[in-house]
């Protein structure tokens, strides 16, 4: 857009000079008015006035014959070319009746500022080309401020759009998008092009349409092209264009972070905001892919990226400013008619727009760098949960996979409890993160606790075993004592038939001791225990063997009532310790300044153990106590558990028996029954299956992790 000013001087040109009118400058009331014959054809090229105030004084038969290439380049003309028509009829030529049949309608168009018919005297005409011209500047100047007040709030509204899109959620690609746009649209540059340092985000920018401009090793030298727009061809930037090596306005921009304004004629390009000029007095126009016969640049504006450090991370270039927004350029004729040098007004406006891009950039690579630092810690924390229970690999990632993706099957239902339940994209990020750490309270529980295989220890097994096996020889030692002193009392050699029966006793004991160990070593696998091992492991408690003057127990009570687990290895001590991991992960994740779209993560954690009946841990909390994304977590957590590859304690399970057991979870009030209806119904537990494990496993059930 034209950078506009009020007139102060008028044109005359008269393609027809009645009466003699005098030549040259005068002054009336304050307007200085140039007079100046015209030139056979001036009507046909006014594009060659853009940027001026005119008075055309013209004969009816001078303009009717033009009217319509006339109306078409006074209506292309920029905001800062006026130009009119003072219709004058020739005494000796008079206007015929059908000629002026023809024009009559055409007067009161507003480049025709007067119709004078014959006869007319001297100062009867000057005071018509003086009010004329008077007439003209008035509407000129009214249509000029008028522009300026239409051009201000288009500004206006251009900044505001920009700033809202920095303050909302829009991509970083669209803010860009949206800056060069309005950087085109309100210089009226005929190319815009945006670039951007490769890799600015810590990741190569993968983008079919981008092209790679610059080949130097380091990422502060590689830029590629990830925005243009091009009002009249498709433009295509040269390698070279961008080439720090080869390029001096790439070099100027990159290394002292100052914009460029040129055009044609120039001694040297400007250099923005900087009392220096382009170090090169021979600086040649950077080189641009393009027909050479349709193309060429006269214009260019080029400014910088910068962030608050000084760091150049792109920078926005302008081609060819063109004198009115309307104008399309097919041909060099073209580029050399519309085209202009670009305002003081539009490089304020370009050097706004790309230091509001600077800080969008700054913020995003801050943000992405945060969210690194954040997905880097939660994979920490994740690494430090499987490093202390290391049987549990993978847990947390798959209770993360289910989890969000049975909230997104929770968005699509239309109808049910559920229907007005919607997760946005920052709630489901937050669920995801709540999944991911939901377990890291186990860094607070005994590892030995965590590993634990089955109900007795390794050392509390070893100690078993140790007891039997002395217990076993203590009884063999006294049947050979008793044998011996039955043999010293009777003063005869041991019988054959006695040695025997000896022999055989102490094959039963050993036998017996044997059972007793397998039924031990039975019943300290983290399975349900029958009836029977239970009395049989009663039994062997019941028993005390004789070590010197005491009586020694098989089993304590300790080891008695750990072996009596029904179901698992976990004695009730041990399990409330598991359960306090919760606890422990809440206490953590409490300790961390979330974001307030990541805010509700800790609740999440601290109820993904509860039950819909109250059964659940920490709190016992009860159906619409549990927040809804703890009860889609429960489902998650609890089917990968089941269906997890062999553990130290359990067998992996089928798929189809996890549903199962789900269920009747389900049928007993412990689990939500339509989030369970949405797994099933949608499949949700196959995102996790392997091809293997899809095929089923057998196995009996263990503890949820």
């Amino acid at each position: 857009m034209a950078q506009l000013s009020a007139f102060e001087s008028l044109e005359v040109v008269y393609l027809y000079r009645p009466l003699g009118m005098t030549l040259g400058e005068r002054s009336v009331r304050g307007l200085t008015i140039k007079c100046r014959d015209g030139i056979e054809g001036e009507l046909d090229s006014l594009d060659q006035h853009y940027g001026r105030l005119m008075l055309f004084v013209v004969t009816p038969q001078q303009y009717a014959p033009r009217r319509r290439a006339i109306q078409r380049l006074v209506e292309q003309a920029p905001d800062s070319t006026v130009i009119g028509f003072l219709l004058v009829e020739d005494p000796l030529v008079p206007a015929t009746v059908r000629l002026r049949k023809r024009l009559h309608n055409l007067v009161n168009a507003n480049w025709i500022v007067g119709d004078v018919r014959a006869p007319f005297a001297f100062n009867q005409i000057l005071h018509e080309i003086n009010k004329a011209s008077h007439h003209l500047l008035l509407n000129a100047n009214y249509d000029l401020f008028s522009s300026m007040v239409a051009i201000r709030e288009i500004e206006a509204k251009a900044i505001n759009e920009v700033g809202h899109a920095m303050t909302s959620q829009s991509s970083v690609d669209e803010l860009m998008r949206l800056i060069l746009e309005k950087a085109v649209e309100l210089s009226a540059a005929d190319a815009g092009f945006l670039m951007l340092r490769e890799n600015l985000f810590g990741e190569p920018i993968a983008n079919e349409n981008s092209v790679m401009i610059l080949g130097r090793s380091g990422n502060k030298n590689k830029f590629v092209q990830k925005r243009k727009t091009c009002k009249s061809q498709n433009l295509k930037l040269a390698p070279e264009l961008l080439d720090t090596a080869t390029c001096e306005l790439t070099s100027f921009l990159v290394n002292r972070a100052c914009g460029v304004n040129w055009s044609r004629g120039m001694d040297a390009p400007l250099a923005r905001h900087v009392g220096l000029t382009f170090p090169s007095t021979n600086f040649t126009v950077p080189p641009i892919e393009f027909d050479k016969k349709t193309y060429a640049i006269k214009s260019y504006s080029a400014f910088p990226l910068r962030t608050a450090s000084g760091d150049v991370v792109g920078f926005i270039v302008l081609l060819n400013r063109r004198v009115t927004s309307s104008v399309l350029i097919d041909s060099i004729v073209d580029v050399e008619r519309y085209v202009t040098d670009f305002t003081s007004h539009d490089l304020n406006i370009l050097e706004s727009l790309a230091n509001q891009a600077a800080v969008s950039l700054d913020h995003a690579r801050l943000y992405k760098d945060l969210k690194t630092v954040f997905e880097s810690f939660v994979q920490a924390s994740v690494f430090a949960i499987e490093s202390r229970d290391p049987s549990t690999k993978g847990h947390s990632e798959r209770v993360a996979i289910l989890t969000v993706a049975l909230a997104e099957v929770v968005n699509d239902v239309k109808s049910g409890p559920f229907a007005n339940v919607q997760f946005n994209p920052s709630q489901l990020h937050e669920l995801k993160y709540a999944a991911l750490l939901h377990d890291f309270g186990k860094i607070g529980v005994r590892e030995d606790v965590l590993r634990k295989e089955k109900k007795l220890y390794p050392h509390e097994l070893a100690s078993v075993r140790e007891r039997l096996q002395l217990a076993e020889k203590q009884l063999h030692i006294k049947l050979l004592e008793s044998y011996l002193d039955t043999l010293m009392i009777r003063k005869e050699a041991p019988r054959p038939d006695e040695t025997s029966r000896i022999k055989g006793e102490l094959l039963r004991i050993s036998q017996e001791f044997a059972e007793f160990w397998k039924t031990i070593t039975d019943a300290n696998e983290p399975h349900v225990v029958s009836q029977d091992s239970f009395q049989k492991i009663a039994a062997i408690r019941a028993m005390k063997v004789a070590m010197g003057e005491d009586s020694v127990e098989l089993l304590s009570e300790g080891e008695i009532g750990k072996l009596g687990i029904r179901r698992g290895s976990l004695s009730p001590e041990e399990r409330l310790e598991i359960e306090s991991h919760v606890a422990h992960s809440y206490r953590f994740l409490l300790r961390i300044p979330w974001t307030s779209d990541l805010a509700n993560i800790p609740d999440i954690v601290f109820a993904h153990h509860e039950r819909m009946d109250g059964s659940g841990y920490p709190r016992k909390l009860v159906d619409d106590e549990i927040p809804v994304q703890a009860k889609i977590m429960a489902i998650a957590d609890i089917y990968d558990a089941l269906v997890a590859m062999d553990r130290p304690y359990k067998k992996a399970i089928p798929h189809e028996r996890a549903l199962s057991i789900l269920e009747a979870e389900v049928k007993d009030g412990k689990l939500d029954k339509e989030i369970f209806r949405l797994f099933v119904d949608c499949r949700v537990g196959m995102l996790i299956q392997q091809p293997e494990e899809a095929a089923g496993r057998g196995g009996s059930g263990g503890r949820a992790a």
